[in-house]
């Protein structure tokens, strides 16, 4: 959307639509907020959705630097039982949801921009979590949260922000761009990314477009993303390669009809 300048898209209805069972759709309505608080929702009334954080790290699914790992050393320090237990302070759903897996957590005063903000609530789920977290190698809470917060002032989608930041990460480690202190695990690093990736300055304008082709001069600048992620020579991609097409031939799809 920002590449097109589109600040926003607005929906507005005049209309209702008639209901044939009106009695039919209450009476549902009352039996599934009933069964809606059961044993199999309590995790997301309790923790928030953040309660999947530690579920995954148990299981080795847990997306880690990058993908590079399935586990992460710091995941209890993010955990939603860590973070309800220190910064909690409300819960909130979305309309006519009787589970509210939106948990809001406090962060203390930092800079934005110049402007020093108090303390501030952050809304909280699990897709950021890992996305400002263990995929970038960041363990400490006040960073993934203030991660968080920027990405909500400014209008960062935080999943995207968290990939290209790790992706970007990736390829300094690997030597891929010259970025010495962008590395897994630098909190404040990220938290410069971020907002270069907003104001378009430095990496960020490079690092806001993803891996994605640009044109002119940002698609010559990009090429240095895409050269990273198609290099031939990296084992990884060279594996998943071998796995996908076979060692020696590729593997053609067949031909479908229109």
């Amino acid at each position: 959307m920002g590449a097109k300048n589109l600040k926003a898209v607005a929906v507005a209805g005049s209309q209702r639509v008639p209901v044939a069972d009106p009695a039919g759709v209450v009476a549902a309505a009352k039996d599934l907020s009933q069964r809606s608080f059961g044993p199999a929702t309590a995790k997301y009334r309790e923790l928030g959705t953040v309660a999947n954080l530690l579920t995954f790290n148990r299981f080795a699914a847990l997306p880690t630097r990058n993908f590079q790992q399935g586990t992460f050393e710091d995941a209890p320090a993010l955990s939603g039982e860590a973070l309800n237990a220190a910064r909690r302070v409300a819960r909130n759903s979305c309309a006519a949801c009787t589970i509210g897996c939106e948990h809001i957590y406090t962060i203390q005063s930092a800079p934005l921009g110049g402007e020093v903000l108090g303390v501030d609530k952050v809304r909280l789920e699990y897709e950021s979590l890992f996305a400002l977290g263990p995929l970038c190698g960041i363990g400490d809470q006040t960073a993934v949260l203030q991660a968080a917060l920027w990405c909500d002032r400014l209008g960062l989608d935080t999943i995207s922000t968290g990939a290209s930041i790790a992706f970007a990460m990736e390829c300094a480690e690997r030597g891929l761009i010259d970025e010495p202190d962008l590395r897994f695990g630098n909190a404040v690093k990220m938290l410069t990314l971020l907002q270069q990736i907003a104001r378009r300055e430095g990496l960020g304008r490079l690092a806001r477009r993803g891996d994605a082709a640009g044109g002119g001069a940002d698609r010559r600048r990009g090429s240095r993303f895409r050269a990273a992620r198609q290099r031939p020579g990296n084992p990884r991609l060279r594996a998943a390669r071998v796995a996908n097409d076979g060692p020696g031939i590729r593997r053609r799809q067949p031909r479908r009809g229109p």
